[in-house]
């Protein structure tokens, strides 16, 4: 498997993990494919390294994440 495989595999997995407590993010006039495009990259760069028993493991800093959605002009929608 390819390193940009793995990646994006990788960042789909953590996009459910990111949009927790709430049933995503809108913003008024979004299309599918422009949420899709910020999501994936607020998530690249909220992106970090940990250590762990089997190796390192990458993680989310839902806080930076969050932020990285705001400054886009997304609000969290509410949980159901």
């Amino acid at each position: 498997m390819g390193r940009l495989t793995a990646l994006l595999i990788g960042l789909a997995q953590l996009s459910g993990c990111a949009s927790s407590g709430s049933d995503g993010w809108m913003k008024p006039g979004m299309t599918e494919q422009e949420l899709s495009r910020d999501t994936m990259q607020c998530l690249a760069q909220s992106q970090e390294m940990s250590p762990g028993r089997s190796g390192p493991r990458t993680t989310v800093d839902q806080d930076r994440y969050q932020r990285c959605m705001a400054s886009r002009g997304y609000t969290a929608a509410p949980a159901k």
